[in-house]
């Protein structure tokens, strides 16, 4: 009886395996299950930890910008106005010298729209480039570009001027910081080119050229005491100023005085930037100031 016993236990056995050998037999065939002939580690798991790691980083910068960055709405007082201001406070203590504006322009109907929607944008660059650093517990912000303005307004023009400056460079006081110009023509809201405002002027450029390299001369001599006549003046400070034409005026403007402004970048005396500077240009005279207006 026993003998029968475990032959039936036998054959069961039996059954199971070879019903084992086929499914697998049929699941390699079919391609349900791949061999792994070139065993490599499974790096999925660490790649899933920094993805996490990353989205947790960009979370916590979003939400400490939320809580810790203030922005406060204004009332439309001037013609360029401040719309919003936005300013760091962390632990009461409030950093608004490194302050972003909304800044926006007040014209009749729509005509501002379009600058407007500019200006917007760039403020909302700005914002979203702000980033925190958070580490044993103390919060400080890592980066921020904050804005400045000023502006013209005269009969037929509206100057916007905006400078950027980092907090990093401005503690290091190593850096030139950019300007945006927007002229935009009042009648029609259009944000009109260098070469419109040139044209609106009715300064003859060519006709002045010589008395700017002349100017900027000066300007090297008196403000920068740098003597371009002397033998051991630099060959390419030199070289720039004698090719110098329209097409490195960076921009160009009404000055609140109803005088065309334009701004030329200059390289400076051991410098690897080309610094800005306002050359003022009327029908029979060339101007310099020693800076940017702010």
């Amino acid at each position: 009886m026993k003998l029968s016993e475990n032959k039936e236990v036998v054959i069961i056995i039996g059954i199971m395996v070879l019903f084992a050998i086929i499914v697998i037999t049929y699941s390699l065939l079919t391609g349900n299950i791949k061999p792994n002939l070139n065993k490599e580690p499974n790096n999925n798991h660490n790649n899933n930890s920094n993805d996490n790691n990353n989205n947790n980083n960009d979370l916590i910068n979003g939400e400490l910008r939320e809580k810790y960055f203030i922005c406060e709405n204004k009332t439309a007082n001037e013609v360029v106005y401040v719309a919003t201001t936005c300013y760091i406070k962390i632990n009461n203590t409030s950093y608004d010298e490194y302050t972003i504006n909304l800044i926006q322009l007040n014209l009749d109907g729509e005509k501002a729209d379009n600058i407007n929607k500019v200006l917007k944008n760039d403020f909302e660059r700005l914002i979203n480039e702000v980033t925190f650093d958070k580490n044993n517990d103390k919060l400080s912000f890592q980066s921020i570009t904050y804005n400045e303005f000023i502006y013209y307004n005269n009969k037929d023009i509206v100057t916007i001027i905006l400078k950027y400056e980092t907090a990093a460079a401005q503690q290091e006081h190593l850096f030139i910081p950019p300007y945006t110009v927007y002229n935009v023509d009042k009648q029609t809201g259009k944000i009109m080119t260098k070469d419109e405002v040139l044209k609106y002027s009715k300064v003859n450029i060519n006709q002045q050229l010589g008395m700017v390299k002349s100017t900027i001369k000066h300007l090297y001599l008196e403000v920068f005491d740098y003597d371009l006549d002397h033998p051991e003046a630099s060959e390419k400070i030199n070289n720039y100023i004698n090719k110098l034409n329209i097409t490195n005026f960076d921009s160009a403007y009404i000055n609140s005085k109803g005088e065309l402004e334009v701004i030329i970048r200059l390289p400076m005396p051991d410098w690897p930037d080309l610094a800005p500077f306002p050359i003022t240009i009327g029908p029979n005279y060339v101007g310099y100031k020693p800076e940017m207006p702010f």
